[in-house]
């Protein structure tokens, strides 16, 4: 599931930490942290993508547990989550989106896909870490995205990609940096 949208999150009162969603059918539009823990059943979902702003933020509890909307959407029954520590920038989000996506349906684990895109930003048209490195992965790091029907050949798996790979980014030695 992916939700691109703005995030809020409410550091006083967490569990009003919310997306903003459209509005409709008696609905304000804003899915807050109460509202997935009390109404949502994510067991089906494999992987919660959140491409909004500050989704990764939460408030320590009595209990030592995190309120917020990340661990919402884990205790609502998703193995795994990305979401954002600070507010980030459309556009490099949005190309970071493809990367990712990219890599995850050529059979990468959710791990893999979000260090991949990280890199392909950090070495292309984004190399400023506040334009890309808000994105976390919380939960399963071996999710993978599945969109082959019963008897539809996978595709093939993409080889992992390592920095040291790329000359332009090494030492005089030859060791990546």
């Amino acid at each position: 599931m992916h939700i691109a949208a703005h995030g809020f999150y409410e550091a006083d009162t967490p569990l009003f930490s919310r997306l903003a969603l459209a509005e409709g059918d008696g609905s304000d539009g804003n899915l807050e942290v109460h509202e997935i823990l009390s109404d949502v059943d994510l067991r089906g979902v494999n992987l919660v993508v959140l491409s909004a702003c500050q989704t990764a933020l939460g408030k320590v509890s009595a209990g030592d547990e995190i309120v917020g909307l990340t661990r919402a959407l884990l205790y609502a029954g998703t193995p795994g989550v990305i979401s954002t520590l600070w507010e980030i920038d459309d556009e490099a989000a949005a190309t970071l989106m493809n990367h990712f996506y990219d890599r995850l349906l050529h059979g990468g684990s959710a791990a893999d896909a979000l260090r991949f895109a990280q890199l392909q930003l950090l070495h292309g048209d984004y190399p400023d870490p506040r334009q890309w490195a808000a994105f976390t992965l919380n939960g399963d790091p071996q999710g993978r995205w599945s969109c082959v029907a019963p008897g539809v050949p996978a595709p093939h798996r993409a080889s992992p990609v390592h920095p040291s790979h790329d000359r332009r980014h090494q030492t005089p030695r030859g060791d990546a940096h």
